[in-house]
């Protein structure tokens, strides 16, 4: 990561931490869920703010996680960005094959298995009118080659309609053009450091999370994004942003 790329992560941080803060107080219990990047940027006894969390953890996934994201990404030398929308083609065939394959994982009638829903897509490319479909990515990574990746982001214990939507835009983007990257990503495992420790029921149904290429969580997800050693350099501005924000931190919650 360049010195450039750690100075703006720290600052949308920076932002994000203090725009939290100045809106909340109050006192709950803490979350018990394993979270690498907020337990750097904040003592521990914040948490137990009311709202804070919440707040920062939202804010973090709206747009933090993205945002950082898209600057790791084009650290690395691709063009990155955020919402972008995708327009392209698929055949009736095509679209009903998609409608079936969420029928059926959200009905738990089937297994989740990314190679075999894109051999059916892709069986029935023929069949049918052309139908026009818009993706919006919320992240998209080009890299200078012309490699193009779409990513849907999303927060590490998303419901059923969040992660159905999910698959539903990987299934469209591979219908559309085969040879584009589609996937599903989360910014970090709520259950530890391992993929195999992941286990939210929802996510399941819908993605094979301990088998399909397409599923990136955590590390798995930045060195992704940013190249080899992006999660720990990553975690590294986390904790700087953490050390420089603490004595402000205590004042106020101490005030």
């Amino acid at each position: 990561m360049t010195e450039t790329a750690r100075l703006r992560i720290g600052r949308i941080l920076k932002e994000l931490v203090l725009s939290a803060v100045e809106r909340h107080s109050g006192a709950t219990e803490r979350s018990g869920e394993h979270n690498p990047f907020r337990n750097r940027i904040i003592r521990g006894e914040l948490w137990r703010i009311p709202k804070f969390e919440r707040s920062f953890v939202t804010s973090m996934g709206s747009r933090g996680f993205e945002e950082i994201a898209r600057v790791l990404a084009a650290d690395a030398g691709n063009f990155a960005e955020r919402q972008h929308s995708l327009y392209g083609n698929i055949s009736e065939g095509q679209a009903a094959v998609i409608r079936m394959i969420l029928r059926e994982l959200r009905g738990n009638t089937r297994s989740p298995d990314w190679r075999t829903e894109i051999e059916e897509i892709a069986a029935a490319s023929s069949s049918g009118d052309q139908l026009t479909v818009r993706i919006i990515s919320d992240l998209y990574v080009r890299t200078p080659s012309g490699v193009e990746s779409f990513y849907s982001m999303k927060s590490p214990k998303p419901n059923l309609d969040q992660t159905e939507k999910a698959k539903a835009d990987c299934l469209h983007v591979k219908a559309i053009d085969p040879s584009l990257n589609a996937y599903y990503a989360m910014p970090y495992n709520p259950f530890g450091e391992e993929r195999a420790d992941y286990k939210w029921p929802y996510a399941a149904r819908l993605f094979r999370l301990h088998g399909d290429s397409i599923v990136l969580i955590g590390k798995e997800f930045w060195n992704n994004v940013g190249g080899p050693g992006a999660y720990s350099a990553l975690l590294e501005v986390f904790e700087t942003v953490g050390r420089e924000l603490e004595p402000v931190l205590n004042e106020f919650f101490d005030a």
